[in-house]
Parts: C-alpha cells; sequence; structure tokens
C-alpha cells in the first residue's frame, strides 16, 4: 500500500515510488484540508476573459460561489 508505479515515456521502464513517509496512515481516518480562499474580483474577470472560451459550452457558465 502507498506504491505507486510509473515510467517516464508511454510503455517505457517502470519504477516504484513510495507515496507515504512512514506507513501510519490510516485510510479509514479523517484526512486535514487546506481551506480555499475565495477568487477576487480582478481574477474571476480574467478567468472570464481569457479561459471561458476553452471551456466546453455546457460548462461556461457554472459558477460556484461556495463548496
Amino acid at each position: 500500500m502507498g506504491k505507486v508505479y510509473a515510467s517516464k515515456e508511454s510503455g517505457g521502464v517502470e519504477e516504484c515510488f513510495k507515496l507515504l513517509k512512514n506507513s501510519n496512515f490510516n485510510i479509514n481516518g479523517t484526512l486535514n484540508t487546506i481551506p480555499i480562499a475565495p477568487l477576487t474580483e480582478v481574477r474571476r474577470k480574467y478567468l472570464f476573459r481569457n479561459v471561458r472560451q476553452h471551456v466546453d459550452k455546457e460548462f461556461r457558465d457554472v459558477h460556484f460561489s461556495e463548496f
């Protein structure tokens, strides 16, 4: 548990990486979360003007005010 296998190239040699520093991880425990900061008005306008056009049409006008 806590291992992932990855390669640098598609079909390349896979290496094993340990994801956890120790094995005392409780898979049933509650994880600590980092609170998110709300977007500033400047950032919201930037995303609307520059990124919205690259989002699928069905999701362009979906807004999340609170999580």
